[in-house]
């Protein structure tokens, strides 16, 4: 079974992360259309002003993805994708 999740936001990892601790052997594949992994938008105001680093403002790496064999692919989610 293959799993295609649009969005790669918070919503999208923990649904993500949910379905492989629930049947590991899912395929799962995230599209996002930004250029990075998920970030707290909370902390990104003091992320832009100096006071947090960019590994306390991502919150999902690409490291994270590895380890739960979720593949992220960071492209439009406007292409046409195959499904089965």
């Amino acid at each position: 079974m293959r799993v295609v999740i649009l969005g790669g936001n918070v919503a999208g990892s923990n649904a993500a992360d949910i379905i492989k601790k629930e049947n590991p052997k899912v395929e799962v594949e995230i599209f996002g259309e930004e250029s990075y992994f998920n970030y707290s938008r909370v902390k990104l105001p003091a992320f832009l002003c100096g006071r947090v680093q960019e590994d306390d403002l991502v919150s999902c790496n690409a490291q994270w993805y590895q380890s739960r064999k979720i593949k992220f692919n960071h492209t439009s989610i406007s292409h046409n994708l195959e499904l089965h």
